[in-house]
């Protein structure tokens, strides 16, 4: 009841330790590597994907994203629109 007894330990992977145990599994991994000339940088992608397929998927994440943004602020705005309304009403 004092908690003596009790051990709390927090570990958290980077992602330097999560690369080292994939290669020390020692499976193949496909990855195709595009690369960013404007950033001097790279991305990996699955080898199934292509450079296109990845810009699409990206863009239905992103228009999903906003999308979905969209429409919360819509039904915001129509509840506190309401809310307005009916205060107004009763004065």
């Amino acid at each position: 009841e004092d908690g003596s007894g009790y051990q709390y330990k927090y570990e958290s992977g980077s992602v330097e330790s999560t690369a080292q145990s994939i290669l020390e599994a020692d499976e193949p991994i496909e990855r195709r590597v595009l690369s960013i000339p404007d950033e001097d940088g790279y991305i990996t992608i699955g080898a199934d994907e292509t450079a296109q397929t990845y810009e699409t998927r990206q863009k239905r994440t992103y228009w999903t994203i906003a999308g979905v943004s969209a429409a919360y602020l819509l039904v915001w705005l129509a509840v506190n629109g309401l809310l307005l309304y009916k205060r107004r009403k009763r004065m």
